[in-house]
């Protein structure tokens, strides 16, 4: 005998696949030329309203703020190289630092932290953006603005592509 199939069995949605929620950290201070070039990408990807991407921008990191990234599963740090190709990334991999300084405080020691204080563990991306100019400005090089566009582009593929 054939069981009859209903019209809400044929047109139930399929389920939505979950999104890694994703916080991209810009780090610089946008009154030192490039060293801005960060908050600069950021802003470009804050306006793309991606619904599982958050956006923070820091002059440094703090400790302070762990507690508002443990909700994340993958961060992504932005930040200016002084060197290198025009932008750089690569997953961070999990070290253990036992060394602290909050005046020189990178992604390695915040990821440690976490892992230490509580226990999390986040899937981390490095964005390495090339600049060539450093000193008091509030605007980025031809060169930076460049590597930005280079960066951001290859961020939002990364993104749209379930990134990780």
């Amino acid at each position: 005998m054939i069981k009859p199939v209903s019209l809400q069995m044929i047109m139930s949605p399929q389920k939505e696949l979950k999104l890694p929620q994703i916080c991209v950290i810009g780090i610089g201070n946008p009154l030192r030329s490039d060293d801005g070039v960060a908050e600069y990408v950021c802003s470009l990807i804050e306006k793309n309203a991606f619904r599982n991407v958050s956006v923070v921008t820091v002059q440094q990191l703090q400790t302070e703020l762990i507690d508002s990234l443990l909700k994340f599963e993958v961060l992504v740090f932005v930040d200016a190289s002084l060197e290198g190709d025009d932008f750089q990334f690569y997953e961070l991999k999990e070290s253990n630092c036992n060394s602290f300084s909050s005046h020189h405080l990178g992604p390695e020691l915040l990821a440690s932290l976490a892992r230490q204080l509580y226990g999390k563990h986040w899937a981390i991306r490095i964005c390495a953006i090339r600049g060539y100019r450093f000193s008091i400005g509030d605007q980025l090089s031809a060169g930076a603005f460049q590597n930005a566009h280079k960066a951001l582009s290859f961020l939002q593929s990364w993104i749209v592509n379930a990134c990780c």
